[in-house]
């Protein structure tokens, strides 16, 4: 997939997965159609992150595996549909005609298993023949040209197809294959130019990782011994202690990968620290224990995180010595009657309220994010 990484849409037939099974690719949104009740099959369309669209159909009808998506673009919307029907099916005109009922301005993309010989195949089979009678119907037509879209052991055939209605049609060009990725079929991925632009989202101020899929063990593992390199043993007497403590440990990230070598720097900050004295002044509260911590820590929500960046799921993946600094500093926070500035900043975001108006001010409410 590396190598189509600068593509904004890819279609992608026979992904062979099941509804249980997960599947990411960074940077794209996934939308899919997977068989149900036996092996193969299977579509799914990559969308990138920061183009507006939205799903419109999900359904195999007659064994052709479809989906479609509404893209926003600067000429309005665009209904791209990833198809695909086995060897054995049919290929089903209804289906198109209800895409283009959706949409009129569509582009269906997708292994059809339909050969044309006046596409460059040597013959022409039953889908093709079918194909042949969905064009001859007018709202939809297909690249004319005749690259090969499959081979295997010296014989070529064209089975995957780019469709569009027009204006649509006119706005793509290159089109190119390439060889095949590897795969027990010898399918050739096309590419092509859709001279189109597309509405995008706005830009997020951070990323959003996918913590469903993230390896606890091994972040466990990682935070403990990062954790375990400071001197849990130092003590804080005066609040400017406080503030430098804090920022070196939740000090903003940068928006980049590796998360690691983030922490591995703050953790090279910490350890340059000076031993501080133990404090003379004892708090009548009681102190904070690594019980209570631990009893918060279970309950934090799932909310986004403050301009700390670092998520509540994070938060509740604790291990002992991240309860153990945590502690610390809760303790020194109460006996010395100062909470860091840094966790007074928050990020604000704007909830609109149930059936007000959008364009009035008044008409969101507040939420603050705190670190």
């Amino acid at each position: 997939m590396a190598r189509f990484s600068d593509c904004d849409i890819l279609s992608i037939n026979e992904t062979n997965l099941k509804p249980q099974q997960l599947f990411s690719l960074p940077g794209y949104h996934i939308y899919r159609n997977d068989r149900q009740n036996k092996q193969g099959g299977g579509v799914l369309l990559a969308i990138r992150n920061n183009i507006k669209c939205f799903e419109i159909f999900n359904q195999t009808i007659e064994d052709n595996e479809t989906l479609a998506v509404q893209i926003e673009t600067f000429n309005g919307f665009l209904l791209i549909a990833s198809i695909y029907i086995p060897p054995n099916a049919k290929l089903n005109c209804d289906v198109f005609q209800h895409l283009y009922k959706i949409n009129n301005n569509c582009l269906i993309l997708g292994d059809l298993n339909a050969a044309l010989c006046t596409m460059g195949s040597k013959k022409t089979n039953a889908k093709g023949y079918q194909l042949q009678q969905l064009l001859a119907d007018g709202f939809l037509q297909c690249i004319d040209n005749n690259l090969m879209t499959y081979a295997r052991n010296n014989y070529e055939e064209k089975i995957d197809w780019i469709l569009a209605s027009q204006p649509t049609l006119s706005f793509i060009d290159n089109v190119e294959t390439y060889p095949s990725l590897g795969l027990k079929e010898d399918h050739r991925p096309l590419t092509f130019h859709l001279n189109m632009s597309a509405e995008l989202k706005p830009g997020s101020p951070r990323l959003s990782y996918n913590y469903k899929t993230a390896d606890s063990k091994l972040y466990r593992s990682k935070l403990n011994d990062l954790l375990h390199k400071i001197d849990i043993n130092q003590n804080i007497t005066n609040a400017h202690q406080i503030e430098t403590y804090v920022k070196e440990l939740t000090e903003k990230k940068p928006n980049q990968l590796p998360f690691q070598d983030q922490v591995s720097r703050q953790v090279n900050l910490i350890k340059k620290r000076i031993k501080l004295e133990k404090p003379t002044n004892k708090s009548k509260t009681p102190p904070i224990t690594t019980k209570e911590i631990k009893a918060i820590l279970k309950q934090l929500p799932n909310s986004a995180p403050g301009p700390d960046l670092i998520h509540n799921r994070c938060l509740k993946n604790y291990t002992s010595a991240l309860v153990q600094h945590l502690e610390k500093i809760f303790n020194a926070i109460i006996n010395l009657g100062h909470i860091p500035g840094e966790w007074k900043k928050a990020n604000i975001i704007l909830l609109l309220k149930p059936k007000k108006d959008q364009k009035n001010s008044s008409s969101y409410r507040p939420i603050s994010l705190l670190s």
